[in-house]
């Protein structure tokens, strides 16, 4: 196994238990006054839910795996395909005029940034 993969397994956990709680404020918010920041769009604010959802129990699942070396090399290959995915989705998406418009290039750098860290997943799945 790579060394300080744990730390690494770690590091993306938090990243991703943090990530999903911000992603979950607009639904909460909507939830409580049928707006957020984001508007009024409850499929918008479904499919948030549903990512923060998501984000939180795979961030929940790697702090945990941080600690138990066998748990952690047992979920490199789910990681790496889990965020190569995140990155591949994204190549096509982040050129759409309505995520330039609405997002600017922020999602062409999670490309770069998912396929990294999915690289770092596959080569400790290998390991």
């Amino acid at each position: 196994m790579m060394q300080h993969y744990s730390q690494f397994v770690g590091i993306i956990g938090w990243l991703l238990l943090a990530g999903g709680v911000l992603i979950s404020l607009p639904p909460l918010q909507f939830i409580t006054k049928r707006q957020s920041s984001l508007g009024d769009d409850g499929v918008l604010h479904y499919f948030l839910a549903f990512c923060a959802s998501l984000n939180i129990v795979w961030g929940l699942i790697l702090l945990a795996a941080a600690d138990e070396p066998l748990l952690a090399e047992k979920i490199a290959l789910p990681c790496a395909v889990g965020f190569g995915l995140m990155s591949v989705w994204r190549i096509p998406l982040s050129r759409h005029p309505q995520v330039l418009e609405k997002l600017g290039k922020a999602p062409m750098f999670e490309v770069a940034i998912f396929a990294m860290i999915a690289a770092v997943f596959a080569v400790a799945s290998n390991s």
